[in-house]
């Protein structure tokens, strides 16, 4: 009977979490959020892996170009930012404090 593939990841959770510690140069919450997005990854693109290739090596290649995804993602929203002269909102504090910026810029 073949083993579910949740309890193959489970065991390379701790070196993940590990390494996108290190890429995000310590930040826990965007190192667990990178590791939920490849483990989501992982799980939905179960069918397309290769049964005799090396799962450490699938799972951080997957977690490495999520973070390049992010990386790229967020360099182009700053030059976008930049160019317009908008700029970047790093936390989100809901619709009422959105409306409150966009009437100050109307003034």
């Amino acid at each position: 009977m073949p083993v579910h593939p949740a309890a193959q990841i489970e065991a390379h959770i701790p070196g993940l979490r590990r390494f996108a510690r290190q890429l995000l140069r310590g930040d826990p919450e965007r190192a667990d959020d990178l590791v939920q997005d490849t483990l989501e990854r992982a799980l939905s693109c179960w069918h397309l892996r290769r049964n005799d290739g090396d799962m450490h090596g699938w799972l951080y290649t997957i977690l490495y170009h999520r973070f390049l995804t992010d990386l790229h993602r967020e360099k182009r929203r700053n030059a976008h930012h930049r160019s317009t002269g908008i700029a970047v909102d790093r936390g989100c504090q809901g619709p009422r404090a959105a409306a409150q910026r966009i009437g100050r810029r109307r003034q």
